[in-house]
């Protein structure tokens, strides 16, 4: 049965009667003739050691590889190797500062004479340790790490720092006296001291 349409309506019905079926998206693209981009789960194994630094992605039906920490496309079909993508996390700013593997210029302070500047990176760890032996040397108490100031104060030093709680520096202070005191135990044992 044929249905002629309203004269000002733009729809097309063919002459078998049957309604054709919006076209499907591509597989693995959202809309690939605006540009949107999809990202992509592996079809196969990845075995390159480069490729937990990108995220697979198709743009416009081309495969591309695109950096985690900086968003840059490089080209990411398995005919273009993983060279250009080594060479990138190699030089990429945003993974060193991501990584905290750039080094930082400041002072070394040396038991006597002035502070000479040499370049470090930055440790977490070493700077609780720091931080423990300043509450032990001047005989802080241990809530000086609640205090709202202290924590601006060493935010503003370095706001990568989270500044532990008061169980946790007291935890860390117990674990350097055992540590100290198994040295002297084992000083003792040698004959260290008569």
């Amino acid at each position: 049965m044929n249905v002629d349409p309203a004269p000002n309506s733009n729809v097309n019905i063919p002459e078998n009667g049957v309604q054709p079926q919006p076209e499907q998206p591509y597989p693995d693209a959202i809309n690939p003739v605006n540009g949107n981009v999809e990202e992509l789960e592996a079809q196969h194994k990845l075995t390159s050691n480069v490729w937990p630094h990108f995220n697979r992605v198709r743009v416009n039906r081309v495969m591309n590889a695109r950096c985690k920490y900086c968003r840059k496309s490089l080209g990411g079909e398995t005919s273009n190797g993983t060279s250009h993508m080594r060479s990138h996390i190699k030089t990429c700013i945003q993974k060193r500062i991501h990584d905290g593997s750039q080094n930082i210029l400041g002072p070394n302070y040396q038991p006597a004479g002035n502070p000479q500047l040499f370049a470090s990176q930055y440790n977490s760890e070493v700077s609780r340790k720091e931080l423990c032996s300043m509450i032990l040397v001047h005989e802080y108490p241990l809530s000086l790490v609640d205090h709202v100031g202290f924590k601006h104060f060493c935010c503003s030093l370095q706001p990568q720092f989270a500044v532990p709680s008061r169980n946790m520096v007291k935890k860390d202070i117990l674990g350097m006296f055992g540590v100290e005191r198994s040295k002297y135990q084992s000083m003792e044992t040698w004959g260290g001291f008569q």
